[in-house]
């Protein structure tokens, strides 16, 4: 087999501008991506998946983050409001708190993909007062691309759908987790 060469004009060339200073002008580095999963930055008018974590996201899909609309009274010390963590990875979940005066609970639940949403239905356990096991509460719920933010779609919601804005941090699954902490250091 014979080694490939290259033509020498063009080595030559290659050299004189190396020799005179001149060098490819490049773009500034994109900021670090410190969320869970690395995302690659694509602008909004692409049509094509985005991949992180090895799986392909579609751009009209929910992206991976925290959105929430949960509010802080602070005279009444009451919250109210909802909040969900997404995922995106090989297990496709969310982590969510529905806040009615407190958030007390953090639920983790697979999602499925319908369409250009993601669809969550998980049966959260129940026990009485009495510590008898009561049916399970379904949460149903469907979330959708909005802009940056998601909307959700569920028949608890009052008028049956909501925009929760994107977040950088958790607060009510925060508040959720703090709660759950607490209870179980009660319980010791």
């Amino acid at each position: 087999m014979s080694r490939p060469t290259f033509p020498q004009n063009a080595i030559l060339a290659a050299v004189a501008l190396l020799v005179a200073g001149c060098e490819q002008s490049r773009a500034p580095d994109p900021p670090l991506n410190t969320s869970r999963i690395s995302a690659k930055i694509v602008p909004a008018s692409s049509t094509g998946p985005i991949s992180a974590g090895g799986v392909d996201i579609p751009l009209n899909l929910p992206q991976p983050g925290i959105y929430g609309d949960v509010t802080d009274d602070k005279a009444s010390g009451t919250r109210i409001g909802f909040e969900v963590e997404i995922h995106r990875g090989p297990a496709q979940t969310v982590d969510f708190t529905s806040c009615e005066g407190e958030c007390i609970d953090v639920n983790h639940a697979e999602y499925r993909i319908e369409g250009n949403a993601l669809r969550v239905a998980y049966p959260e356990a129940r026990v009485d007062g009495f510590g008898q096991t009561l049916p399970p509460v379904m949460h149903n719920f469907r979330l959708a691309r909005s802009g940056d933010d998601v909307e959700i779609q569920a028949a608890w919601v009052p008028g049956g759908s909501t925009i929760l804005k994107r977040l950088n941090e958790r607060f009510g699954l925060r508040l959720a987790e703090d709660y759950q902490r607490k209870a179980l250091v009660a319980q010791k």
